[in-house]
């Protein structure tokens, strides 16, 4: 499964004028069997 976020756009505070647009971003979510591990994360 996907998880998308869009963009979004924000304005300074300091200097009303400019305008800040923070990426969007795609999160997976990964779900495994029972017994079955990631190597990456064993021991954190």
């Amino acid at each position: 499964n996907i998880i998308r976020t869009a963009a979004k756009r924000s304005v300074r505070a300091r200097s009303r004028r400019l305008m800040v647009r923070k990426a969007g971003v795609k999160k997976a979510i990964v779900t495994l069997a029972e017994g079955n591990s990631i190597e990456v994360f064993e021991g954190v």
